[in-house]
């Protein structure tokens, strides 16, 4: 048989980072896709399971103007194999406001491009 098997399921319903990795293991998933970098990037981080993430408007217009949830999604995008977007302007809006909360922070990210790590499609 070829194709995916997909499981869609509310990041509200998962509680943190052991209890997705706990789902992953059980459903045999091969890699997760989180829609939403903030909603998705609590869980996703730490659960040590492969993901991609898609931005949503959200993400761009609403949670950016917040720097702890900044600070979320940046570390979730980061360690994201692949981020989707939905135009290229809201990429590009993305990593500009990324930037620009990255100098504001306590703690030390570079002002550098922010999906560096990641392949990027837009």
């Amino acid at each position: 048989m070829h194709g995916w098997d997909v499981e869609c399921k509310d990041v509200g319903e998962i509680p943190d980072a052991a209890h997705l990795r706990n789902f992953v293991h059980e459903r045999g998933c091969t890699a997760v896709l989180g829609v939403h970098a903030f909603r998705s990037g609590k869980v996703l981080l730490g659960s040590q399971v492969p993901y991609s993430i898609v931005l949503g408007g959200t993400d761009v217009n609403v949670m950016a103007e917040d720097a702890s949830k900044c600070h979320v999604m940046q570390k979730a995008l980061d360690k994201s194999a692949c981020v989707l977007a939905f135009s290229r302007e809201m990429l590009t809006k993305m990593r500009q406001v990324m930037r620009q909360v990255a100098l504001r922070l306590s703690h030390p990210y570079p002002p550098m491009p922010v999906f560096a790590r990641a392949p990027v499609f837009g």
